[in-house]
């Protein structure tokens, strides 16, 4: 039941805390595993799908009710969630996991993990869609993280920490690619939902260079909405229909020919995976990957290839 935040001249729902949470890993899958989950009619996934709450220092300072409020529109028989990805990126956010216990000590978790290699390198295009380009050697010599993350018994074990194994849900995007509709039943039944066909559809996200996209765009759209002439025009138009009007030219631009040749251009500044970093990368996570494939009671060859 919702607590009451008692004001003045009346009572206001605190909210809610979440079920479960998505814990990661960045570029693995949870933007799609999170896009499946919001389409149950039981399963309440907090708007925005990465509050970074237990990571970001300046986000946790909001306080629990700012982050109970996150979850303030779910029914009373839906279950919540969210998912970040910082929560399982030890080596920058390693508070994370011990503020997730303290707050969240029953919630079930789920972690979903990607060929570390690939994994890897899809990081790095992340992160260059915001940065002046380096090389992806150069990235990987500067930035421990990019290897750190891919390391996903290094992430589990700083859980386990706090956690009891059965509350961890392990998954592969290689599982949840081929056999999606298998996937999710495995996770509506840890979760506690009903069976619901989630997967009819297939889900499409973050294909690599959106976010570079989207924020070319949006600073575009951002400098046009400042211009004098189209600023007294949008006067004349309520804030809410602006806003709407904003969102759908965005998102057509970004879905359009306009974000298709930005993200070629992101593609076109990174460095490529050679066969010999592949090589080299591959024989890094070679011991963590067997340490995975021993924990998990189940072989990952393509993880070696």
């Amino acid at each position: 039941m919702n607590e009451p935040v008692r004001g003045a001249n009346s009572l206001r729902p605190l909210g809610r805390l979440p079920d479960f949470v998505v814990i990661g890993g960045m570029k693995c899958g949870s933007t799609t595993l999170f896009e499946y989950l919001r389409r149950h009619p039981s399963a309440f996934m907090c708007r925005s799908k990465e509050p970074n709450y237990f990571a970001d220092d300046g986000v946790f300072a909001r306080g629990e009710e700012w982050y109970r409020s996150l979850f303030q529109a779910a029914s009373e028989t839906q279950v919540c969630g969210e998912a970040s990805t910082t929560y399982t990126r030890d080596s920058e956010y390693p508070l994370a996991a011990p503020r997730l216990a303290a707050a969240l000590p029953d919630a079930k978790l789920v972690y979903i993990m990607r060929h570390p290699v690939d994994r890897c390198y899809s990081h790095y295009s992340h992160a260059m869609q915001t940065q002046s380009p380096i090389s992806f050697e150069a990235a990987l010599a500067r930035d421990a993280t990019l290897t750190a993350t891919s390391d996903y018994m290094r992430q589990l074990r700083r859980y386990l920490e706090f956690f009891p194994r059965d509350q961890i849900l392990l998954l592969t995007v290689d599982d949840l690619s081929e056999y999606p509709a298998a996937v999710m039943r495995d996770v509506q039944c840890y979760l506690g939902l009903s069976a619901h066909d989630v997967t009819s559809t297939q889900v499409v996200a973050n294909p690599s260079g959106s976010a570079y996209s989207r924020l070319r765009i949006r600073r575009g759209l951002r400098a046009l909405r400042e211009n004098q002439l189209v600023h007294y025009a949008s006067r004349i138009v309520p804030p809410a229909a602006r806003a709407r009007a904003f969102r759908t030219v965005r998102n057509a631009l970004v879905g359009g020919g306009v974000g298709r040749h930005m993200v070629k251009r992101h593609r076109e500044r990174l460095s490529p995976l050679t066969p010999e970093m592949r090589a080299s990368l591959l024989q890094r996570f070679k011991a963590p990957t067997r340490e995975l494939e021993a924990f998990l009671g189940r072989e990952l060859p393509r993880w070696f290839e």
